[in-house]
């Protein structure tokens, strides 16, 4: 992991049963050490494997903002 890494989005709810919220905590924690660019949601009172509008319209913004076309010149 390096400042060259993907950007993360993490949305993890703080009620989840099989992985704990922590995980989530210490990974945002550990990507931002290395300058990776984070975003980290938490997801009050949900589970593993939950649906949030909240967290769904921030997957989709991140998506707008990270994985917009690259413009390249024509040969």
């Amino acid at each position: 992991m390096s400042a060259k890494s993907p950007p993360f989005f993490i949305a993890h709810g703080d009620a989840d049963p099989l992985v704990p919220h922590h995980q989530s905590e210490l990974l945002e924690a550990a990507l931002k050490r290395a300058g990776v660019p984070v975003t980290f949601y938490t997801v009050k009172g949900a589970g593993h494997g939950f649906h949030s509008p909240t967290a769904d319209k921030m997957m989709m913004d991140f998506f707008a903002e990270h994985l917009k076309p690259v413009e390249t010149e024509a040969k």
